[in-house]
């Protein structure tokens, strides 16, 4: 994933694209014991979301994932640049 963020120039460094990439998984890491987790308007894009803020970009990213028991399945990082991020908002779970 790192190269693809740095071959494409979303950074000008790979150290910048490797922090980037490990911030995005300590947060995934972090979802299962968030208290705040919301539902997905539309199982299309999984069942709920978490939101993840970008420091630097002051971006908000929708991390879209299903759960089967204990495990968490992560089916999308959708950034607000794209037509899927009106539609995953909607409540809390």
């Amino acid at each position: 994933m790192t190269d693809a963020l740095f071959y494409k120039n979303y950074f000008g460094f790979r150290e910048d694209a490797e922090q980037y990439v490990q911030r995005i998984r300590d947060f995934i890491e972090s979802i299962p014991k968030q208290t705040i987790l919301y539902k997905c308007k539309t199982s299309k894009y999984g069942k709920f979301y978490a939101r993840y803020k970008n420091k630097k970009s002051g971006f908000m990213y929708y991390i879209t994932f299903d759960v089967n028991k204990e495990r968490y399945f992560i089916e999308n990082i959708i950034s607000p640049k794209t037509k899927e991020y009106l539609a995953i908002k909607e409540t809390k779970k």
